[in-house]
C-alpha cells in the first residue's frame, strides 16, 4: 500500500513511541498507531512505504 511522506513520518514517530524515545503526548495520531500496532507491524508499514517511494523515484512514469 502506498503511503504519503506525512504518513511515513507518523509511522516513524509511532515507532519511536513504541521504543520509549518519544512521549505519547507528542502526537495523538501517532500514539493511536503505536497503541494499536506492534513494533514489528509499524516497521513493516515503514518498509513498505519506503519501498513504494523508491519505486516511484526509480520509475516515475509508472506511478502517475
Amino acid at each position: 500500500m502506498p503511503y504519503t511522506s506525512d504518513q511515513l513520518k507518523l509511522f516513524g514517530i509511532a515507532l519511536s513511541m513504541k521504543r520509549g524515545q518519544t512521549p505519547y503526548s507528542y502526537s495523538k495520531a501517532a500514539a493511536e498507531i503505536a497503541q494499536n500496532n506492534s513494533e514489528a507491524e509499524i516497521e513493516k508499514m515503514i518498509a513498505e512505504g519506503e519501498k513504494e517511494d523508491n519505486l516511484k523515484k526509480r520509475y516515475p512514469t509508472m506511478h502517475k
